[in-house]
């Protein structure tokens, strides 16, 4: 049985809290924690000296675009007929 995607959402954030104590003495990045309805979420801290926040919003423009093209190739060979199986 597998759990309920909010239980598992919340120990991802769990998680990534953790990481953000442990790491608490480097420049924090930024972090992000993105759970869609399908249940496969995605995370990331960001500690970079050189972090900014084009950098954090450019990582999840790009963590984003990279979901919305896997859905979009799912979709296109769904209804291509011709798709890999």
């Amino acid at each position: 049985m597998t759990e309920p995607i909010n239980y598992v959402a919340a120990k991802l954030l769990r998680a990534l809290a953790d990481e953000c104590d442990l790491n608490s003495g480097e420049r924090f990045g930024g972090c992000f924690l993105i759970v869609p309805p399908d249940g496969d979420p995605k995370d990331m801290l960001l500690l970079n000296r050189a972090a900014s926040a084009a950098m954090f919003w450019g990582n999840l423009k790009t963590t984003a675009d990279i979901a919305l093209a896997e859905i979009a190739e799912k979709e296109r060979l769904g209804q291509s007929g011709f798709g890999r199986r």
